[in-house]
């Protein structure tokens, strides 16, 4: 891997960058570079890399807010149910008292200049399949509010896709942990608990019996049993 590049003293938009700060870690255990940003407003933020270079922020979030505030001034729908929407996302990734900025702003999840003016959004949601019935969802959850990122779901398909979920493959098919255990008639905890912490692969988790009257090693007799079944 070749050495980063060093970002101290460039610009970006509002943006003077003062130096690198900890990573930001995504669940994933992936790693991004952050770095500490001094805005012309004369506030701090801190910026990783990819949300610096691609342009997506320009600011620590004054000028996209006076944007929007100019914008949404005259508009007249703000009772609408998508404006509630888009205010409820703007407010998770900027509102650090927002009880869910921990899980979106506070981990890099921003949303992109133009989506600051609501009336942009409205255009973008309206010629994108947006219905009464949907929320919206990001496809790639390690990454911020934008059109390319975004579509509109049901709630059953936006809780798949929450990044809480663990996601495993049982004969070739993609299932969430939960939905699996349901599936095999055992606790998610159970679940999880065999494949992490005993030595089981997904396929025995799902088709030893639940341990009622079990001992650990009558499953391992059974996991054998249906290894040699399978071979």
């Amino acid at each position: 891997m070749g050495k980063l590049e060093d970002l101290s003293g460039k610009r970006f938009g509002k943006l003077t960058v003062i130096k690198r700060v900890d990573d930001y870690v995504s669940p994933s255990g992936r790693h991004q570079a952050k770095w500490l940003c001094q805005c012309d407003c004369g506030n701090t933020a801190c910026i990783t890399r990819s949300q610096l270079k691609s342009g997506k922020t320009k600011s620590c979030g004054c000028y996209q807010k006076q944007m929007a505030s100019d914008a949404n001034k005259t508009h007249g729908l703000s009772k609408e149910r998508l404006y509630y929407i888009w205010k409820d996302m703007r407010s998770r990734c900027q509102n650090p008292k927002q009880k869910e900025y921990g899980d979106y702003g506070a981990r890099g999840i921003s949303l992109c200049s133009d989506w600051e003016n609501y009336l942009k959004f409205r255009e973008w949601a309206l010629s994108h399949g947006y219905r009464y019935d949907l929320t919206i969802d990001r496809i790639d959850n390690d990454k911020g509010y934008y059109p390319e990122n975004c579509r509109w779901a049901t709630r059953a398909q936006q809780n798949r896709n929450m990044r809480r979920n663990h996601h495993v493959i049982y004969r070739g098919k993609d299932y969430i942990v939960a939905e699996l255990a349901r599936k095999a008639g055992i606790s998610k905890s159970v679940f999880l608990n065999r494949i992490m912490n005993e030595g089981f692969t997904v396929a025995e988790a799902v088709e030893l019996p639940a341990m009622r009257g079990k001992n650990k090693r009558q499953l391992i007799d059974i996991a054998e049993r249906i290894r040699e079944q399978n071979e």
